[in-house]
């Protein structure tokens, strides 16, 4: 009988939001990455979002394919919505009239959508730039919405030669300028998506090739963040407007090199963990089943803290010890929060944060 629940991978979301809350907390805490290592651990830091993806994709093959016997899209649909954009969109909607209606803040809105204020609050809505990392449900909600073209894929012969043309055309499109084009962040985001699926079909032959292969991995993304740190302009993600290539683009600015880094991790992750699969690891367990209310609430504490800290100027140049009281502040707080909305609205608690 094949095992259900697997502890590897819910640790594996535990460790992928405390990263994604620590490579938020940067900008909050002021650090200036100058430096090759600060330019080589940011981008260890950064771009979490593709273990997100990844566990997504794997999570959704082990429970479709291996854990139910059957699929429904419109029940599978029903929860997406219900647990995904619900509380997305009542988080989201009291922030996005104020900002809309009483600041007529609309730097982020398309032109073609500013002049009126019912398109506006839609454009926010639709891109999730009301607040940071939020642009990852109206792409997630497509993502979801493509599950038939996902089971298709990875279920014919074609699933790995379609990985790597898909993931092809990743490395050169980039994510969009502040995530505002949930298209363009879905075709980005699909290839790691089915990956995750694909991971999850053949773990065992990855956890047996991984074994004795984890140390070269762990080098390998670490000699790509240092590659990055030298060569690329951009430590980061780098993001493009457009889909198009410039022809006056370097190799070192066209190449998504940091997703193949989240690559590596990934499956470095996924093989290091299992190793773990029979632990009972406590805390890396309610982080992770915490990790989606984390995701909404920690956004909001950064906002509140960014406009307290900025505006009161208590330090003009953070350093990597305000960087962990932050990251660690962030992702307390937010579990705080989103267990005391569960003890008040119980059950109902998945409709407002997810949990």
């Amino acid at each position: 009988m094949k095992k259900s629940f697997l502890n590897s991978i819910n640790y594996f979301r535990g460790i992928a939001i405390i990263i994604i809350v620590f490579g938020h907390s940067y900008g909050l805490s002021r650090i200036e990455v100058d430096t090759i290592f600060d330019r080589a651990f940011f981008s260890l830091m950064k771009h979490g979002s593709v273990y997100f993806i990844f566990i997504s994709g794997f999570l959704f093959h082990h429970i479709y394919f291996v854990r139910k016997a059957n699929f429904s899209y419109r029940k599978y649909l029903g929860k997406k919505i219900s647990y995904v954009f619900v509380p997305y969109l009542a988080i989201s909607i009291i922030p996005i009239v104020i900002r809309v209606f009483y600041l007529n803040d609309k730097q982020y809105v398309a032109d073609w959508a500013s002049d009126n204020n019912l398109l506006s609050v839609l454009w926010y809505i639709s891109t999730g730039r009301i607040f940071v990392g939020y642009w990852y449900v109206p792409t997630g909600m497509i993502l979801f919405f493509l599950s038939p073209l996902v089971i298709w894929i990875v279920k014919s012969k074609y699933c790995l030669p379609a990985i790597i043309s898909l993931m092809s055309i990743s490395l050169v499109i980039h994510r969009p300028i502040l995530n505002l084009n949930p298209i363009h962040s879905t075709i980005y985001f699909f290839p790691t998506y089915i990956l995750g699926c694909y991971a999850s079909q053949n773990r065992k032959y990855i956890y047996s090739y991984m074994k004795d292969k984890r140390l070269i991995f762990g080098i390998l993304a670490i000699l790509l963040a240092l590659i990055q740190a030298l060569f690329w302009e951009h430590p980061g993600a780098i993001q493009r407007s457009s889909w198009l290539i410039d022809s006056n683009l370097s190799l070192t600015n066209t190449i998504d090199i940091i997703l193949i880094q989240k690559i590596i991790i990934c499956f470095l992750l996924m093989s290091w963990l299992s190793c773990y699969e029979d632990s009972d690891i406590k805390i890396l367990d309610k982080i992770a089943n915490q990790s989606f209310a984390v995701y909404f609430i920690h956004p909001i504490l950064m906002s509140i803290g960014r406009s307290l800290l900025f505006k009161s100027n208590l330090y003009d140049e953070g350093n990597y010890l305000i960087w962990l009281a932050v990251g660690c502040s962030l992702l307390f707080s937010s579990m705080a929060i989103a267990q005391t909305i569960k003890i008040i609205f119980k059950k109902n608690s998945r409709y407002l944060i997810g949990w």
